[in-house]
């Protein structure tokens, strides 16, 4: 009887993913695609392997190409989910783990910063750029922000500060490394902005 439960839960939560990724497929612009998130990266980081692999491919399958944000959404509930994001990023131990949350960091990120909470998505990275360089211990990782950057260099330009001091509050050398590379990154994603300038604008800076 026991094991007849578990075969139909596990079959209801196959049909409800395949719901979901109906959902993502017909309406990539709903705002319940941000609601769903945290319980799809809970569900992937479970023990029950088929639904954990099925998850998974919802969020890098459908979700991850998305390439359009919600028509709208709840400020105050997008920013509570990535604020949530961050803190799982900062305790996972797994590179993909940490791939996967990122990726749904980006998603919620460009919805806030078409919504114009730029600051919201700012702190949350900020946040999460102080654990990676003054905590020895912190699983993040230097894909984790350099994604970020590529995605948004406008927004991490105007982290800027942030950037360029880290490397000097680095707990060891190879952190510093790190942030200068993450620097490196930014310069790099910047120029082709700047050569669009018009010349009259880049000898006034």
């Amino acid at each position: 009887m026991a094991e007849g439960a578990q075969r139909e839960a596990i079959h209801f939560k196959n049909r409800i993913l395949d719901l979901l990724s109906i959902l993502v497929k017909k309406e990539p612009k709903s705002a319940h695609i941000m609601q769903i998130l945290i319980p799809l990266l809970t569900l992937a980081f479970s023990d029950e392997k088929q639904l954990s692999e099925k998850a998974i491919g919802l969020l890098r399958s459908r979700i991850d190409k998305v390439k359009v944000v919600p028509s709208t959404i709840d400020v105050v509930k997008a920013s509570d989910i990535l604020n949530d994001l961050h803190v799982r990023a900062r305790k996972v131990h797994s590179r993909d783990a940490l791939a996967t949350i990122s990726f749904c960091s980006l998603y919620v990120s460009r919805a806030l910063l078409h919504a114009g909470a730029d600051t919201t998505v700012q702190t949350a990275y900020t946040v999460s750029l102080m654990d990676f360089t003054n905590r020895k211990s912190s699983d993040l990782n230097t894909d984790f922000f350099s994604d970020f950057i590529k995605r948004h260099p406008r927004t991490a330009w105007d982290m800027r500060e942030v950037l360029l001091a880290a490397p000097a509050k680095a707990i060891n050398a190879y952190r510093r490394c790190q942030a200068c590379i993450l620097l490196q990154i930014l310069l790099i994603c910047l120029q082709p902005m700047v050569s669009a300038l018009p010349r009259s604008v880049v000898a006034r800076r």
